[in-house]
């Protein structure tokens, strides 16, 4: 009975413990970051959250969470999770940026204590005190500053969504692999349970489809070295959760490189060429988590350089030998330095999607969200092993330990609560990334729309400075990128809301970069707007417009959703202002073809249609509408269009 007793009582001190430091973190993050409350929104943040129709709905009942989920993604899975985060936000609190802020701490606080469980279970297969080292690890991981855009930046929730998820998927692996008795029923549960973890967390982010990759990390390092795989239900979850699913993986990527070939169309850089800078980015990666330095960390990396060959930079070859040399002493070394091989061989396998030959932007610093954690605890708990391995200096070690360690979190934190800070101050943030980044088009554009502002606000002309640097910067942000037709048309804006005339210059090179250039979501998101833009200020002229609008449409190498949005605002000015009825509905009835999944689309078009008074296609239009799948989810809308119209049978 004493035993008992004794033992329950012990439990529960633990639990508690652990409850304890769980809330310290999180309170801990919480604080650190809360100066980033006042922040805005940012670059993509726009593209799928501002200026997302669907996410808007005033009613956070299930049809609008739907509908969302179908028009408020352009990825492969829909990302429904964090879709529908956002949507919540938005009714709870509308389109203010502190709203989405606040939940996206609070998911790095639930991520924080995910990655304490998950370092925990690391710590099982180690001889050192768990509590203390995997707060430790947990820490260092939620306050380092290269993962203040992934907490900051809002619409990266996708991320730290995927890495909650994907944590939590390996905390539970580790505790059952841990166990050295499972039945039978117990491993079933488990492995279905890691298996919708990984699905939720895919559901966040498509990269989460490396978890099993992740794993292999640990069993080719640690777990070979601490824990082979000796037990039945140990072989079960090892073969169901880790071999098989990297191989499908790996066989995965591979099927998909003929579409990543096509897909660099759209880039100024070739599979090849991203592939080598890579090189150099995962080396910036590394030197940002071993010395973080902020004046080294921005949101705004498009300004880096491409690597046109191995030596071209000639820091392309260093980088690569150096990551190569890095890697085969990994594997050479894994049994003996098992944590250091396991943190490397982690933060490369979270590399594997997004910083090989995936078509993708360059360099992000959000990408790091979930390797840096494997680098943080391998190098935490071989130190913590080191120093805990020499009996003879045990004693003296303690306290060497617990400063070093104080040491390091206090610096973290004080490292990304600046951050933070500037992050809640736009305009300073502005100031930082033009001293540090000047080469970035994204930075030169983003002082250009503040100087916009605050050009047509005060009713200036084009003779007043602020106007003309407005202008200047925007074609600098062009000049910088040569793709960029979406900032010499805020430019042409500003000069017309002046009263200048739009230099013949300038329209060509607009022109000819929406016709033959692949272009980004900058150029189909400035001139969608200008299409159907309400203030009279900066309303361009509508045949100069609609110019633009057929160069982008009748680009090929332009993403099918993009040309998707310009073509149905495109429709509007035809209809709306240049009165030409019979080729605004030409117009839609592509868009409506080529965004046939897209039911928001398909609507317009039937808007369209009974605005010119087309009844027979209106009726058909209106029958297929009713029958797509998902329709269900629109009935409200559907219905109520159809019930004003009531067209005579």
């Amino acid at each position: 009975m004493n035993r008992a007793l004794l033992g329950f009582s012990q439990k529960a001190r633990h639990t508690a413990g652990l409850l304890f430091v769980g809330l310290c973190l999180t309170g801990l993050v919480t604080a650190v970051y809360s100066p980033g409350l006042s922040g805005t929104f940012q670059l993509d943040d726009y593209a799928n959250i501002v200026h997302q129709s669907g996410l808007h709905a005033q009613d956070p009942g299930f049809k609008s969470l739907f509908r969302a989920t179908r028009e408020a993604s352009t990825s492969i899975t829909g990302r429904p999770i964090p879709v529908i985060s956002f949507a919540l936000d938005h009714a709870a609190g509308g389109l203010v940026p502190r709203q989405f802020i606040r939940t996206n701490i609070a998911i790095h606080a639930l991520a924080t204590l995910a990655a304490f469980c998950a370092a925990i279970g690391l710590l099982k297969f180690s001889r050192i005190p768990r509590i203390q080292v995997a707060a430790l690890v947990a820490a260092c991981w939620a306050l380092h500053p290269i993962n203040l855009t992934g907490v900051l930046y809002i619409v990266q929730r996708m991320t730290s969504l995927s890495a909650l998820f994907s944590l939590l998927a390996i905390g539970l692996y580790l505790a059952v692999r841990h166990r050295h008795s499972l039945s039978w029923q117990a491993t079933l549960c488990a492995f279905v349970a890691f298996h919708g973890l990984v699905l939720a967390a895919i559901l966040c982010k498509e990269n989460a489809i490396l978890i099993p990759i992740l794993l292999l990390a640990f069993e080719a390092t640690v777990g070979a070295a601490r824990s082979p795989l000796e037990v039945i239900h140990h072989r079960r979850m090892f073969w169901g959760c880790v071999a098989i699913p990297s191989l499908v993986v790996a066989l995965a990527f591979i099927a998909r490189i003929p579409g990543f070939i096509d897909s660099f169309d759209a880039r100024d850089y070739g599979m090849v060429e991203r592939l080598l800078t890579q090189f150099r980015v995962l080396v910036l990666y590394l030197t940002q988590i071993v010395l973080p330095r902020p004046d080294t960390m921005t949101l705004y990396h498009d300004g880096y350089l491409v690597s046109r060959g191995l030596l071209s930079p000639p820091t392309t070859l260093v980088c690569a030998s150096f990551l190569a040399g890095a890697t085969s002493l990994a594997v050479k070394f894994r049994r003996r330095y098992p944590w250091l091989c396991f943190g490397w061989l982690f933060f490369l396998a979270g590399h594997l999607l997004e910083s090989t030959i995936a078509p993708l932007e360059l360099v992000f610093e959000h990408r790091n969200y979930l390797p840096s954690f494997g680098l943080v605890a391998g190098v935490a708990i071989h130190a913590a092993e080191y120093f805990t391995s020499r009996p003879y200096a045990s004693s003296r070690n303690r306290p060497v330990m617990v400063v070093l360690s104080v040491f390091i979190v206090v610096t973290l934190s004080a490292l990304t609560h600046g951050r933070a800070q500037s992050w809640g101050q736009p305009l300073q943030l502005l100031q930082i990334s033009l001293h540090h980044h000047p080469e970035s088009p994204r930075v030169q554009e983003q002082a250009a729309d503040l100087l916009t502002v605050r050009c047509l606000s005060t009713g200036a002309d084009a003779s007043e400075p602020i106007c003309k640097e407005a202008v200047q910067r925007y074609r600098l942000a062009a000049d910088l990128d040569q793709n960029n037709a979406g900032s010499l048309i805020e430019a042409a804006q500003v000069l017309h809301a002046t009263d200048q005339p739009i230099p013949n210059s300038l329209n060509v090179t607009i022109t000819n970069r929406l016709k033959n250039q692949p272009g980004g979501w900058i150029n189909a998101n400035v001139l969608a707007a200008a299409l159907v833009e309400a203030d009279a200020r900066v309303r361009l002229p509508s045949l100069l417009l609609a110019n633009w609008a057929e160069a982008f449409i009748n680009n090929e190498k332009n993403r099918s959703l993009a040309r998707v949005a310009v073509m149905n605002n495109y429709a509007q000015l035809l209809f709306n202002r240049m009165y030409q009825h019979e080729y605004a509905l030409s117009v839609m009835q592509k868009a409506a073809k080529l965004g046939s999944d897209r039911l928001d689309v398909q609507i317009n078009y039937l808007k369209l249609l009974i605005a010119a008074g087309q009844t027979d296609q209106a009726k058909k239009q209106l029958s297929a509408i009713r029958n797509t799948p998902g329709a269900w989810a629109y009935s409200s809308s559907i219905e109520r269009i159809a019930g004003q119209w009531a067209p005579s049978p």
